[in-house]
């Protein structure tokens, strides 16, 4: 009996021009392509290509928080206003712009 995890796969093309971005597709083919080295942990992110339209991609290309500059502030910020806390008292707490926080709202 193996304890291991199964492999995560991506599930569609992050590709907008590839015929096979649309989550809804089966016959999809991506091949592993390596992986690459980053500081923050997990060091080692495993790469993906997309057979049809050459794309590479990572896991990280599907997180929620993938384009996101303060990302650690994600949480943070629901549960605040989730109890009506303001835009600015947030702002000012985590040293940062009001636009910063609505952004993540």
């Amino acid at each position: 009996m193996s304890h291991r995890a199964a492999a995560w796969a991506p599930p569609f093309c992050p590709n907008p021009c590839c015929r096979f971005h649309s989550a809804s597709t089966t016959s999809w083919h991506w091949v592993r392509a390596g992986f690459f080295q980053r500081q923050a942990a997990p060091q080692r992110i495993q790469r993906f290509r997309c057979e049809h339209c050459g794309r590479y991609f990572s896991r990280q290309t599907f997180r929620a928080d993938y384009w996101l500059k303060r990302p650690e502030l994600l949480e943070e910020t629901f549960h605040a206003l989730t109890h009506c806390t303001g835009f600015r008292q947030m702002a000012r707490k985590h040293g940062c712009s009001p636009q910063t926080i609505m952004g993540l709202a």
